[in-house]
């Protein structure tokens, strides 16, 4: 699988299969990929950075077929957005960020 923040480059970031880093996400469960352009920090930082202003993200399969993806608008500090609930359509900002966690039914109050 691939992560990209450029929809035109679909295989920017390979998400790493090295047995020493556990990508396979079971039912229900979640993994936090850092897009922070220190991919000395170890293998799930990305090699690209998201734009505060505002960008695409994507994911990809191996042979390049888009898994799922947005496009954000500019960025608020401290102000996260999460799919609400799990999995939906339906993007809400909120006041708590939730990595490596539900965004269970909370909503953005802000």
């Amino acid at each position: 699988m691939y992560l990209t923040k450029d929809l035109t480059i679909p295989n920017m970031w390979m998400v790493p299969t090295d047995d020493s880093v556990a990508t396979t996400i079971p039912a229900g469960g979640f993994l936090i990929i850092w897009c922070d352009e220190q991919t000395d920090q170890g293998l799930l930082h990305a090699n690209f950075k998201l734009s505060r202003g505002g960008s695409d993200i994507g994911l990809f399969t191996p042979a390049g077929a888009p898994v799922d993806g947005l496009t954000y608008v500019e960025q608020t500090t401290d102000i996260s957005q999460a799919r609400i609930p799990d999995g939906s359509e339906n993007w809400e900002f909120l006041n708590t960020p939730t990595p490596g966690a539900t965004n269970g039914t909370l909503k953005g109050g802000w």
